[in-house]
């Protein structure tokens, strides 16, 4: 008897073990051999896979975007970048491809103009992908935010698009794409500055911006669908150069470059599992301490935190600084401006669709 018809005649929860030893690349290779495959997709084996490739990753994988390329980058090696190329991109169109988010193995991308967006979810590790169904096109001119998260209770995950039409005469339509449905749902309307809800950090699979005006961070639930506002540390905004929000590593963290003396904070809010917000102070460092290399020309330094106490900054890519031995590890990608974004990755089984019908692809 074959190897593989004794794996087909063995339990249900022996063959689940032994997939779930076996590394992410070989897996892949499975769903090509093993007839009994179907099993990576079921949702109690993908929440599981997730939940033990999320623990042996301990956060040391992220995705780097610039203006045109992607890359997935382990820090805790860090002496090379893997570029993900886009299986979907369009050789007429001239618009760049823009990461909206990173979630649970999934990217959510998007070509984003005036009068809508192509949006694409994305699987890198298994090369699947989709076109989501079009957002409303009706030829207004829109200025809009989007957001893409997951809801852990439900499974599902959301595709978020905030409106508001140009000139402004009117609150801002919030519309809700669920995967595994066909079409946009319409929610309501908000109040909050569409301008200043830019790339959103990812926190529990919910998306969360910055709104300066409001003094806030806007955060969007994924299961209820519903806006929260979440009060910001004690900034002050008047000496502040530059103020950026990261999820990096599982904890929500803002940091600030501050004037006079020219310093740097980092404020962590504090997890205690309820839903109370309190922010403590994880280290002011003077401009000073960390090298000069590390700056970029004419521009406030943009740092992201990250783990065991340390934190990424920029120099034509990323660079992992510890503030405790000044010890800088970086990855330089070159030809490529010296701004970028960093997102949270791990791979995954998650599928792009659980729809009968679709237009759905594998890259093989």
């Amino acid at each position: 008897m074959s190897a593989g018809k004794e794996l087909e005649n063995l339990p249900n929860e022996i063959k689940d073990k032994i997939f779930l030893s076996l590394p992410m690349m070989i897996l892949l290779k499975s769903r090509c051999v093993i007839r009994d495959y179907t099993r990576f997709h079921n949702p109690h084996f993908m929440k599981t896979h997730l939940n033990q490739q999320i623990e042996m990753d301990n956060g040391s994988t992220i995705i780097v975007t610039t203006a045109s390329k992607i890359y997935k980058v382990n820090i805790d090696k860090f002496n090379s970048r893997i570029r993900l190329d886009f299986p979907f991109r369009n050789p007429t169109c001239t618009s760049p491809i823009i990461l909206v988010s990173s979630c649970n193995g999934l990217l959510c991308l998007t070509h984003r103009g005036f009068y809508g967006e192509i949006m694409y979810l994305w699987n890198p590790a298994t090369g699947d992908y989709k076109q989501l169904p079009e957002h409303v096109n009706d030829g207004i001119l829109y200025i809009r935010a989007l957001g893409f998260g997951y809801d852990r209770i439900s499974g599902k995950f959301k595709v978020l698009v905030i409106s508001q039409r140009i000139p402004i005469q009117s609150e801002a339509t919030v519309t809700v794409y669920t995967v595994g449905t066909s079409s946009w749902r319409s929610i309501g309307e908000v109040q909050y500055p569409v301008l200043e809800l830019k790339q959103p950090q990812l926190f529990r699979g919910c998306p969360h911006w910055i709104v300066h005006s409001l003094k806030s961070i806007v955060s969007f639930g994924i299961g209820n669908e519903k806006f929260k506002k979440i009060p910001m540390p004690p900034i002050d905004n008047s000496m502040t150069k530059r103020t950026n929000l990261t999820a990096l590593g599982g904890v929500l963290s803002i940091f600030c470059h501050l004037f006079k003396p020219d310093r740097f904070e980092m404020w962590l809010r504090a997890d205690d599992g309820s839903e109370n917000t309190t922010w403590f102070k994880g280290f002011s460092l003077n401009e000073s301490y960390i090298p000069r290399d590390y700056f970029a020309d004419g521009y406030a330094i943009k740092l992201y935190g990250f783990k065991d106490g340390q934190f990424l900054l920029r120099n034509n890519g990323p660079a992992l600084f510890d503030p405790l031995t000044r010890a800088v590890r970086g990855l330089r990608l070159r030809g490529e401006p010296k701004e970028f974004d960093v997102y949270s990755y791990v791979e995954s089984l998650a599928m792009v669709t659980v729809e009968e019908t679709g237009d759905v692809h594998q890259n093989s």
